[in-house]
């Protein structure tokens, strides 16, 4: 089958809003008035709504996603009434913004934008755990989604065979947090993706406990805008005596916040699993298994050690997870 493309053009509040049926539009266009980069087309304190007037001495210049802008000047007349002078068309021809001349008012009409620079498939994943940047295509929107390491799970050990096991406790999930919130392209952020926990190690007379997972964030500077905490590490079991506590679930700061669940404690007969990260689900392992079963990504905790044999470690928690893409607001 032959498919095209089609484009619809329509007027939207002084706004030249060109579709392209098969895809969808990701940030919107943007302006520099005196300097200060201003969406279009919205009314929040970061954009302007058209038609908007300048006086003498602003200046004017394209944005991201702008192909041109349409400017009526006025000549004001000492009746206090607008006489037309003239229409203007900004573009990125000139190095410098257009400044309003003396004596004269501009009436920003209409806004092209640039199809090609706004109408992609805007959207980014970090899944290796550490610290990156990202500058964003263009300035918009963007939804942010955060998601924390999970937790290792417990080692267990013991002298003895048992009939029944004592395991290590299951490693927290990583927790979550999302948020939309307003970047500039021309601005680095700062993007951390959390580590999973270790599993704990065991000999045969100790044992440690999980590590816990990484937080993952997003961040521009010093500044954190979102994060979400990693998930604790399982408790050890003892093949005699007791099983390990499940790890807490790590927690998110955003504007949705999501737990991790908790990891589980043995239950004397099956391997103590970890928990799943928040918004998250079947990430924390069930395995039952020695060493412990992994995690699963993002953000899911490990199993804790499965003590039916003398010694065992716990499975390692999944690394977290960031995902940023763009909307439309």
């Amino acid at each position: 089958m032959n498919m095209k493309k089609f484009y619809l053009v329509v007027w939207i509040g002084g706004l030249l809003h060109i579709q392209n049926k098969s895809a969808t539009a990701q940030c919107f266009p943007t302006i520099y008035i005196d300097g200060n980069e201003l969406v279009v087309g919205t009314s929040d304190i970061y954009g302007i709504n058209l038609p908007y007037w300048l006086r003498e001495g602003q200046s004017l210049a394209i944005g991201s996603g702008v192909k041109s802008i349409s400017v009526i000047e006025f000549t004001p007349t000492s009746t206090n009434d607008l006489e037309f002078s003239q229409v203007r068309n900004v573009t990125n021809a000139s190095s410098t913004p257009a400044v309003v001349p003396a004596g004269k008012v501009w009436k920003i009409e209409s806004v092209a934008k640039d199809i090609n620079d706004l109408i992609s498939s805007t959207s980014f994943t970090f899944n290796t755990p550490g610290t990156s940047n990202f500058q964003p295509p263009c300035t918009g929107f963007f939804k942010i989604q955060v998601w924390g390491g999970g937790g290792g799970g417990g080692g267990s050990y013991g002298s003895t065979y048992a009939s029944a096991g004592y395991e290590g406790g299951g490693g927290g999930g990583g927790g979550y947090a999302e948020g939309v919130y307003y970047l500039n392209k021309n601005l680095s952020y700062t993007v951390s993706v959390g580590a999973g926990g270790a599993g704990g190690t065991a000999t045969s007379t100790s044992a440690s406990p999980g590590s816990p997972g990484g937080m993952s964030s997003f961040g521009l500077g010093s500044v954190l805008i979102i994060s979400a905490s990693g998930g604790g590490g399982g408790g050890v079991g003892i093949n005699c005596c007791s099983v390990g506590s499940g790890g807490v679930g790590g927690t998110g700061f955003g504007q949705i916040n999501v737990a991790g669940q908790t990891g589980f404690s043995g239950d004397g007969t099956n391997a103590s699993r970890g928990g799943n990260a928040g918004q998250t689900l079947n990430t924390g392992s069930t395995a039952q298994t020695c060493p412990g079963g992994n995690g699963v990504a993002p953000g899911g905790g490990g199993a804790g050690g499965y003590s039916f044999v003398a010694t065992c470690n716990g499975g390692n928690g999944a690394p977290g997870r960031v995902v940023i893409s763009s909307v439309v607001r």
